[in-house]
């Protein structure tokens, strides 16, 4: 920490309570809990022959860190703890934090944080960059910030809109007219760019397979429209069998593309893959953007009700009386048969112990209705306000996010699970720290964060220097 944040935190004293943190997290929900998906990327770590970019390779990378010395999902249980802490450890010794917030944010994650999920290690990431914004300086703070971002991006490449999100809304604080706008295409170009060198880092770099993660958006998207227009659109495509297949409308809801791969249109995805062996992923691509330009009012309505569906369906991470888990006591992992591997006994069970339905409670606490809406208006308060209060970096990075995190789920994504607005919630209740000091009159302290005046003038100001950058 920088020696202006060791007069808010003392490091020795944050150093005791992240480790403290680390320890019950990983003793609460020791040795973790798999879902299909990392019990998949797990096995993928441990037979690289079978790995691919369906799911993140960045994250599996990660997770299998402390593979030679820690069984797993344990080692990937500490990781996660490790990476998800030093921010809140921060938050409870900062005096100008509130720190009864503070104690419900970590008392929340330390529920949460047993759930491996790329999500969690998306979050994660996100809380270290807050808190390098916020207690870093320097070359320090650059460095740490850009590490958060580009692991974000290898953790889910769609998390380019929150990226373009965060640079828009700097880009609207600093500057006007012509300045700001080609800047704003600038972002927008570079945020988009890290979608193919995504593709780079994980074929290339990490050598995975190509599983065409695309096709689950790309197959919501046309039939979300084609059942909007009542029209087929998957028969513009070369070879596409038509006559053999469901009609889309027949298995769409827009709260998820599942029925195209497990229902009874789960043909679709094994034709996607045809024809793009066959004309290429090109073709479809194509298909897709001509689709949404020839349609735009029922792509919106597609999306618009997805985004309902994604709050008015949002589903918990466990049940209320035992948190689920692929790897429970009891259950045979080698039936999932995953690429036909034998799985038997390769990972530790989980097995349910006195703070099972404390944990679950909590969950269902954080995912639930109401409190992903409520976080969406305290990150929207916050921003709305953000000019006359001249915020610093990382209250508008933490509004930003909350609000971009939505949007990116909104118009790309392709299920309604409660885990994907966990960053959502988490700025929300950050937000929510600012916005009790706002209602009930208590000024914000004037020495929390990294001040944007530090660096190039307050924000709000009619004449920023362009010449110096946040």
């Amino acid at each position: 920490m920088s020696n202006r944040a060791t007069n808010k935190v003392s490091f020795w004293s944050w150093l005791l309570l992240y480790c403290g943190l680390v320890v019950l997290g990983l003793a609460a929900n020791y040795p973790g809990r798999l879902t299909l998906d990392s019990y998949d990327m797990l096995v993928q770590f441990r037979f690289p022959e079978v790995l691919n970019n369906w799911h993140s390779p960045f994250v599996t990378f990660v997770w299998s860190l402390l593979s030679p010395v820690m069984p797993q999902p344990a080692g990937a249980l500490l990781i996660q703890c490790a990476l998800l802490f030093p921010y809140p450890a921060a938050l409870i010794l900062d005096r100008t934090h509130s720190r009864i917030l503070a104690s419900i944010l970590t008392a929340a994650l330390i529920g949460l944080v047993g759930l491996l999920v790329k999500d969690m290690m998306f979050t994660a990431f996100m809380l270290c960059g807050f808190g390098a914004l916020e207690y870093l300086t320097g070359t320090k703070r650059i460095g740490a910030v850009a590490i958060t971002v580009i692991a974000a991006l290898l953790i889910r490449p769609t998390n380019f809109v929150i990226l373009a999100c965060l640079g828009w809304v700097w880009a609207f604080h600093t500057y006007r007219g012509w300045a700001f706008a080609w800047r704003a295409v600038a972002i927008a170009v570079i945020s988009v760019s890290m979608i193919p060198l995504y593709n780079v880092i994980s074929e290339d770099g990490f050598k995975a397979k190509d599983a065409r993660p695309d096709k689950s958006l790309l197959i919501f998207d046309i039939a979300g429209i084609s059942t909007g227009i009542h029209e087929n659109e998957f028969s513009k495509l070369p070879g596409w069998p038509t006559n053999s297949l469901p009609a889309p409308w027949d298995c769409y809801t827009p709260r998820a593309w599942d029925p195209f791969a497990w229902g009874d249109c789960r043909t679709y995805a094994d034709q996607f893959n045809a024809v793009a062996d066959r004309a290429g992923k090109v073709e479809i691509q194509k298909l897709w953007i001509e689709t949404i330009a020839s349609h735009p009012l029922a792509y919106l309505k597609h999306r618009a009700m997805h985004g309902y569906n994604l709050l008015r369906h949002l589903s918990p991470m466990s049940e209320a009386s035992e948190p689920w888990a692929a790897n429970v006591d009891g259950f045979d992992m080698s039936q999932l048969g995953v690429y036909g591997i034998d799985t038997k006994n390769m990972f530790l069970n989980y097995r349910s112990n006195i703070l099972t339905r404390p944990l679950s409670v909590i969950e269902r606490v954080v995912f639930n209705r109401f409190t992903p809406v409520l976080s969406l208006l305290l990150c929207g308060y916050v921003l709305v306000r953000q000019r006359k209060l001249r915020l610093d970096a990382v209250n508008i990075a933490v509004a930003t996010t909350g609000i971009a995190n939505f949007i990116m789920l909104v118009f790309l994504g392709v299920a309604s699970e409660g885990r994907y607005l966990l960053p959502t919630v988490l700025c929300g209740i950050l937000c929510l720290d600012l916005c009790t000091k706002l209602i009930f009159g208590s000024r914000f302290a004037p020495g929390t964060g990294i001040n944007l005046a530090a660096t190039r003038g307050q924000i709000g100001d009619e004449k920023p220097d362009p010449g110096r950058a946040v």
